[in-house]
Order: C-alpha cells, then sequence, then structure tokens
C-alpha cells in the first residue's frame, strides 16, 4: 500500500497555482491534482489530508497565524473534504486555499 501512495505522488505532476485573486506559486504533489485523484482512494486520501494540513500552516506561516484557531485538524479537512465532493474537478489547491481564505474572512 505504501508502494502505491508514492507511486501516486510521483505521478502527480506540478502545476501552477492559479493567479488573480488567489496566489502565485508553484504547487507540488498531490495538491496540484484534482480533488477526485485527491480523494480517489485511502492512500490519496490519507497523503491529501497531509497536504492540506501543511498547505494551512505554510499558509498560516505567511498571511495570517490565526486561520483554524476555532476548529480541530480534523474539522480542517472535513471543510476541505466537502468543498472537494462539491467540485471534484477543481484542484486540491484551489480549494484547500478557497476553505483556507473563507475561514479567514469569517475569523475562523
Amino acid at each position: 500500500m505504501f508502494a502505491l501512495a508514492l507511486l501516486i505522488a510521483a505521478q502527480a505532476a506540478p502545476g501552477s497555482a492559479p493567479y488573480g485573486n488567489e496566489h502565485a506559486f508553484r504547487v507540488f504533489g498531490i495538491g496540484a491534482t484534482s480533488c477526485a485523484a485527491a480523494y480517489a482512494n485511502p492512500d490519496a486520501e490519507a497523503m491529501s489530508e497531509a497536504w492540506v494540513l501543511g498547505y494551512f500552516t505554510a499558509l498560516n506561516t505567511h498571511n495570517d497565524p490565526g486561520v483554524g484557531r476555532t476548529v480541530n485538524a480534523e474539522g480542517v479537512l472535513a471543510s476541505v473534504r466537502k468543498a472537494c465532493f462539491q467540485t471534484p474537478s477543481a484542484s486540491l489547491d484551489r480549494t484547500a486555499f478557497g476553505v483556507y481564505t473563507f475561514m479567514q474572512s469569517i475569523g475562523r
């Protein structure tokens, strides 16, 4: 199973994050894949969850250290998972960033 997870990670080509109101930097790993791919199986989901938590941590380090302060890690993951299931063709990065900015806007 671990080998499958590594294979999926290796095949996830780096992508470019969107420009405009979002951010402009290179996205690597499973974050560059679609939500459908990110939650396609238990191994991909585990990698996605680790990626999302690291992503939120990095964004907090760079932007706003308080985002996510009123929820635990599972709350962050549940919010991203729900948003991904609503738009499976969106990238995990774009979806996680949308959840992050929403939480930031409501002071969560």
